[in-house]
């Protein structure tokens, strides 16, 4: 394949990712919390500044190694801190429930081997819940 042909495939795999998100954002709720129940999209927020990989890629079908920890950690704060289900979060981050599952554990386990990652989702969580007692 040439690299033409792979910049195409490219550009519209990141068309077809931003149609994604917009869908995505008008069902996940607003991007600023506003007081009330933590939101997915909130956490979305948090831990893309935090792990300094975009939305996007966290929701893409990508698995490079890179997005990993990111994914999981979102999918793990979600069922913490929210009331959704597996099969929710599934569902809004384009996966099955049984992915998520799989996310979760995976996202334990290296939080419980790397004191840095627990750290990193240690100050999300932290920020969202102040972001929501401050609203």
């Amino acid at each position: 394949m040439s690299d033409r042909s792979t910049i195409t495939l490219m550009r519209q795999e990141l068309a077809r990712l931003n149609a994604r998100v917009a869908e995505l954002e008008a069902r996940l709720g607003p991007e600023t919390p506003t007081g009330g129940p933590i939101t997915l999209r909130a956490i979305l927020d948090e831990v893309s500044a935090e792990f300094g990989v975009p939305v996007p890629e966290i929701l893409s079908p990508w698995r490079e190694e890179r997005l990993l920890p990111a994914r999981h950690a979102a999918m793990a704060l979600a069922r913490r801190l929210t009331k959704l289900s597996t099969p929710q979060i599934g569902r809004a981050m384009r996966r099955d429930h049984t992915t998520v599952l799989a996310g979760i554990a995976a996202h334990e386990r290296r939080e419980a081997t790397s004191p840095e990652i627990a750290a990193r989702v240690r100050a999300v969580s932290q920020r969202l819940q102040r972001s929501m007692s401050d609203a």
